[in-house]
C-alpha cells in the first residue's frame, strides 16, 4: 500500500498511540525510499520513477 501526502489519517485524535503509529509508518516509509534510491543511484542521475520518489520523500519531510 502506497502512502500518500494528505491523504485521510487511519487513526485520529481518540486513538493516539494509532496516531504515533501512523506517523511513524509514514516516516518509515519515506526514509526507506531514500535508503533505496540513494545507493542504487550512485554515479548516474535518478530515473524519472526515483526522482518522482524522492520529491515526495523530501516534500513529505519539508512539511511533515
Amino acid at each position: 500500500m502506497g502512502i500518500q501526502i494528505g491523504a485521510k489519517p487511519d487513526s485520529g485524535f481518540e486513538d493516539p498511540i494509532g496516531m504515533l503509529a501512523d506517523c511513524h509508518r509514514r516516516i518509515e516509509h519515506f526514509l526507506n525510499i531514500l535508503c533505496v534510491v540513494a545507493p542504487r543511484a550512485q554515479g548516474r542521475s535518478l530515473s524519472d520513477e526515483e526522482a518522482t520518489a524522492v520529491q515526495a520523500a523530501l516534500q513529505y519531510f519539508r512539511s511533515g
